[in-house]
Parts: C-alpha cells; structure tokens; sequence
C-alpha cells in the first residue's frame, strides 16, 4: 500500500477479500474503479463502482453501503428498472408467470421450484416460468416466502423450506391434491 493508503499497481491485480455480514466475498481493481464481487454486491454478484483510490477500510465501507442497499430487499430480483417498479412475479411474452432468481441462488432454492413443476427459462439471466396453467394470483401465493421484505440474504435452505411448506396450503397445493383424488 501506498503512503497515501491507496493500493500500488502490483497489490491492484489482487482480490482484497471482504466480508459483510458474514457473506464472503471481495474487490478487484478493474478499469476505472473497483469491481466487487460476493452476494452482498448485487443480484448478479457484482458491482462496479468508480474511483480508484480506495484503500482496505474504503473497499469495506462501500461494501457494507451495498449490502444495506440490498438487505430490505425480497429474495426475488426485479425485471425491469427500479423507476418501472421492478415486478418480481410478471407474465411474460408467452404468456407464462415469470420470476427471476439472483444469479448466486442456491440449489436448495432451485430444488424447491422445480419440484413445484417451476423451469428455468433463461439461464443467463435466471428466469424462471411456472405451466401455462398457473395463474399469476396462485404463483403469487406459493410465491410468498421469497417476497417477503428482508429475504435477500435469509438463509437459503430456510426459504425453500417455507416455500415448500406455504405450497400445499395454496390454492395450487389445493388443486393439485383434488385432482389426485381422481
């Protein structure tokens, strides 16, 4: 580090870990700014931000500034931009109910959708479709654990389990134990 605490050209090829809130990750010097990388950064895992002349306790700071963004936020990503109100649960051009999942979601929470006929769609952006027959209204209700405010950093495996839990008691849990029956 230099005298002025900001990191030489050598140190800025490394990744300084950081940690926020017991989530793991770190930034990397990129062209411009700084690159962060770890759940706490964004929905993607990564954020970029300007300004080259952080040193460790400013690469902190401003990891904990995303992650306070971020931890009122449901597990559930938004498709659209912020001002457009960031729909969680959306029909899509095919008429499908969508959701979309942060690229770091676990597979706990992947087990659980698909075990609830949910498919991936878009890999590359993590969208998720429920059968043509599903309602939005119903996916809304099944979807409930994952909207709740504050979800975005919950425990993974916990919030499959409510999802899994909430299913029977909703309508579609409802609808697919009567159509058992016959």
């Amino acid at each position: 580090m230099s005298l002025n605490g900001a990191f030489s050209e050598e140190e800025s090829v490394q990744r300084i870990p950081i940690i926020v809130s017991g989530l793991e990750g770190y930034a990397e010097k990129s062209c411009g700014g700084w690159g962060f990388y770890g759940k706490w950064a964004s929905h993607t895992g990564y954020r970029h931000t300007h300004g080259s002349e952080l040193d460790k306790e400013g690469l902190q700071h401003v990891a904990e500034e995303l992650h306070r963004e971020q931890s009122p936020l449901c597990y559930l990503i938004g498709d659209e931009h912020k001002e457009f109100g960031w729909k969680k649960v959306r029909i899509n051009m095919h008429g499908h109910v969508e959701i979309r999942l942060p690229q770091w979601a676990d597979t706990s929470i992947k087990d659980a959708l698909s075990s609830l006929g949910v498919c991936m769609s878009c890999p590359s952006n993590c969208y998720w479709v429920f059968p043509t027959d599903v309602e939005l209204y119903q996916a809304k209700e099944v979807l409930e654990p994952l909207l709740q405010p504050n979800t975005r950093f919950a425990d993974e495996t916990d919030l499959a389990r409510k999802l899994l839990e909430n299913f029977p008691s909703s309508e579609l849990g409802f609808r697919e134990t009567q159509l058992s029956l016959f």
